[in-house]
Formats: structure tokens, C-alpha cells, sequence
């Protein structure tokens, strides 16, 4: 049980464990033995203070992240967030940003040119290249290497333009892409007006050893 909004860690013992027990207890109920329900109370993130209807809610995928990310995206309802980024991606299970039920113009993707996970499998079982033109989402500049540096900053503390795009995306800050542009290789719209393209056949995942990370 993760509890939500305000949650503090001196409202664990009152208030989280009551919970979990009275939940523990009803459901023990349901079971033909006694004692087999466990409920477990999980606490380990800040948890945001208070909501407004006016906030941003973004997710970020990295990596085998962004799959589960396109996944949950493209089923169902979708996921009811503003923006949908990712990073590193071996595919989101889709050819196309409008399947991830979400306008095209708020779906984010960025790649490092060196990046084997990226470079290695989209186009084979997981969709199609998020950050290619015929996919329609926006990319964001990388100027980060590996598989796993999305987020860092440079010796000197300042952020990467890999950090500080997403940082812009994520407030919902769409005006710091007309200032910056270099910040975007190219945008949802630039794609979406150049000439159509097919998406490369399916090919199976290749086989040998993993991409070295």
C-alpha cells in the first residue's frame, strides 16, 4: 500500500499501518486460511504536497522503461499525463506517436548517438524508432553519451541539454524550445509535414551477445 498526497513518515505508524492492517484483516477474511493475506505499507519517496489542476504531469521512460511506458500508453485508456518522454529507447511497442493516445506534439524522445540500446533494437520487436522523423514525435537534443547519462550535468554543475530539455518539458516550459533552438533536432510538426515514410520491416531482435552498456 503506497499511500499519497501529504504523507510524511511520522504518519506511518498511525495512519499507514491502520490501514493496511484493517485492509490485511478484511481480505484474511475472504482466504479459506487464516493468517495467508499479507499487506505490505511502502514509504520511500516524497510525496508531493498538495494539487493543482493546472500542474504539468509528464512521465519519462528510459530504456526497457519507455517500452512499459508505450505499452501501458497505447492500451486501454492511455495514460492521463501532458507529456510523454523518452530516452534511450529500444521502442515504445508502436510506429507512431498518435497510437500512444496522446497528441503527437506532446510526445518526446531523445537519443545519444553512441547509445547501443537505442541504435540496436527499435524497428525489431518494439516498435519503431521513437526519435525517427516518421514516427511524428518531437527530439530533443542529446548532447550526452551512453545508455544511461539522460540526466547529468557537466563537471561544472551546469545541466546537460539533455537534462535541461526534459527539465522544460516536464513544467511544461514549451517556450524554451523557441528560445533555444537548438534544443530540438527536429519537431512533432517538421515530421509530420515532410513526406510520408513507411516504417522498416519487422525484423527479429538480433542475435549474439548484448550491446556493451
Amino acid at each position: 500500500m503506497v499511500p499519497g498526497l501529504n504523507t510524511e513518515l511520522e504518519d506511518v505508524p498511525g495512519l499507514m499501518l491502520h490501514r493496511a492492517e484493517n485492509l490485511q484483516d478484511v481480505a484474511d477474511d475472504l482466504t479459506p486460511e487464516a493468517g495467508d493475506v499479507s499487506v505490505i505499507a511502502w514509504l520511500d519517496y516524497d510525496a508531493p504536497e498538495g494539487y493543482t489542476d493546472d500542474a504539468n504531469l509528464s512521465v519519462v521512460g528510459h530504456s526497457y522503461g519507455s517500452t512499459t511506458t508505450g505499452w501501458a500508453a497505447a492500451h486501454g485508456d492511455g495514460l492521463a499525463v501532458d507529456d510523454l518522454v523518452v530516452a534511450g529507447s529500444p521502442g515504445t511497442t508502436v510506429d507512431h506517436a498518435a497510437d500512444l493516445h496522446i497528441d503527437r506534439r506532446r510526445v518526446w524522445a531523445g537519443a545519444a548517438p553512441d547509445d547501443d540500446v537505442a541504435n540496436y533494437f527499435p524497428g525489431t520487436v518494439h516498435g519503431d524508432d521513437p526519435t525517427a522523423l516518421r514516427f511524428e514525435a518531437n527530439q530533443f537534443h542529446v548532447d550526452t553519451s551512453g545508455h544511461g547519462n539522460y540526466w547529468e550535468k557537466d563537471p561544472s554543475g551546469l545541466p546537460s541539454q539533455s537534462l535541461a530539455n526534459q527539465a522544460a518539458i516536464i513544467t511544461g516550459d514549451y517556450d524554451y524550445f523557441d528560445a533555444n533552438p537548438g534544443a530540438l533536432d527536429h519537431t512533432s510538426d517538421q515530421a509530420a509535414a515532410g513526406p510520408p515514410r513507411p516504417a522498416p520491416p519487422r525484423e527479429p531482435a538480433p542475435y549474439g551477445p548484448p550491446p556493451q552498456r
